[in-house]
């Protein structure tokens, strides 16, 4: 799952953004739906959003793969994305933490947001790391929900 890079043209990646789609992303600044002409066009590639900024990754020593991983990649409206530049996402989430559609905005995106989820930890590297993991494993289940069967893990 984390090695699917968004930029790929594979049915994973086309699923991945179909699952996007189905749980109808937020606004992050205001919790309204994005309403779907903004994101369902594979024209506006610009929608779709490094949670974790390319170039703040690219700095810290991760590779295209890492940062163009489809574990790091919402759809966010071009100019949310453009006010969240290369901050790291635990400072331009922070704006919006207490607003009470951040949590529903989050869960539309499938990003985890909890107190000790990864994209508040401090340090990009270690941040990185973890968030990644736990956006995998958000998109298995979602994925598995919607198959109604289990498809990437066993047991």
């Amino acid at each position: 799952m984390v090695r699917a890079e968004y930029t790929q043209r594979s049915a994973l990646v086309n699923a991945f953004f179909c699952l996007l789609a189905q749980h109808k992303p937020c606004y992050v600044a205001n919790g309204e739906p994005i309403p779907p002409t903004i994101y369902a066009s594979r024209a506006n590639r610009h929608d779709r959003h490094h949670v974790f900024p390319r170039q703040l990754l690219a700095v810290n020593h991760f590779s295209h793969r890492d940062y163009n991983s489809i574990s790091n990649i919402c759809l966010i409206a071009a100019e949310e994305n453009q006010a969240f530049g290369m901050r790291r996402p635990g400072s331009y989430l922070a704006d919006y933490v207490r607003q009470k559609h951040f949590a529903r905005a989050m869960k539309s995106h499938l990003i985890p947001y909890k107190p000790l989820s990864g994209i508040w930890v401090r340090g990009v590297r270690k941040a990185y790391r973890q968030f990644r993991r736990e956006r995998a494993e958000l998109i298995c289940k979602a994925f598995e929900h919607e198959a109604g069967t289990k498809l990437f893990r066993t047991g």
